[in-house]
């Protein structure tokens, strides 16, 4: 066999080998994430927080749980208001900071329970979102959960 031949097979075989990595590397982006596509937004302006805020703090929550609940669904995510101004004001003692908003959410889960730290199959209802301003003004998910 010349070297021409092997050349080209060597070549061959390295360029399957990349198409088929970038291939499983994009197929990962696009399915392993959470989905917000559908998500129901909803929230109630207080003295505290403006429309834009709120707004901002959700978009905030929804680039994380696509970056890092893959599996889940993000159904609802809300700002209930005033009743959440006793948890804010614990929460920006907590974080040391004058601005922190506190949301709500409910997202379901698929058959790998996400990450596999969560409940196959299972909704999660009103569950915790944390989040205080930067330096930058930018809204960032300090904590989420429950309690």
């Amino acid at each position: 066999m010349n070297e021409s031949i092997k050349m080209k097979r060597i070549v061959s075989i390295i360029s399957a080998f990349l198409l088929i990595l970038v291939c499983a590397i994009i197929g990962m982006k696009l399915t392993g994430r959470g989905d917000t596509s559908q998500v129901n937004t909803y929230y109630t302006v207080t003295d505290n927080h403006s429309a834009r805020e709120i707004e901002a703090a959700m978009k905030a929550v929804k680039r994380k749980f696509r970056a890092e609940f893959i599996g889940c669904t993000l159904t609802d995510l809300w700002y209930p208001g005033d009743s959440m101004a006793e948890e804010e004001a614990l929460c920006a003692a907590q974080y040391d900071s004058q601005e922190v908003i506190v949301l709500l959410s409910n997202f379901q889960t698929d058959s790998s329970g996400g990450d596999g730290s969560l409940t196959p199959n299972a909704e999660y209802t009103n569950y915790q979102w944390v989040l205080v301003k930067n330096a930058l003004g930018q809204w960032t998910p300090k904590t989420w959960g429950y309690g």
